[in-house]
């Protein structure tokens, strides 16, 4: 069953109450889900749907400028994961695409340059860091 397919089937029950509405989804999600070819999303992506779910997500941006990604990693002071991102990338870690415990600029800068060696091609995000 397609991606597609099984968001439909869970629109169409009734949860009682324990989950939020989720008939009202923005055009965005809509696109984002309905591409034919669409079995796996990015991280991002598949952010913006849990948020429509009403629920809670780390803040995080895709690496544009070392500017706005520091800007965005010094809100958290460093408290960051660098992590690739792709729809055919399912598990990062196991590909070494995932970098934690960063404690500064400098620490910070070496880790995007590290995952922009080893994965050239890839959007890089940068997600903040939550203890589990």
């Amino acid at each position: 069953m397609s991606f597609l397919n099984q968001f439909d089937s869970l629109n169409k029950r009734t949860f009682s109450g324990e989950f939020p509405s989720i008939v009202s989804h923005s055009q965005e999600v809509l696109n984002i889900i309905s591409q034919p070819s669409t079995s796996t999303i990015d991280n991002i992506s598949a952010d913006k749907i849990i948020k429509e779910l009403e629920i809670n997500v780390p803040e995080s941006i895709y690496f544009e400028t070392y500017e706005s990604a520091i800007q965005f990693a010094n809100k958290f002071n460093f408290e960051v994961v660098i992590k690739i991102s792709g729809d055919k990338i399912l598990h990062k870690k196991d590909l070494g695409g995932v970098i934690s415990n960063i404690k500064n600029e400098s620490e910070f800068k070496d880790s995007i340059e590290a995952i922009k060696t080893k994965f050239p091609n890839t959007k890089i995000q940068i997600q903040q860091k939550v203890l589990s």
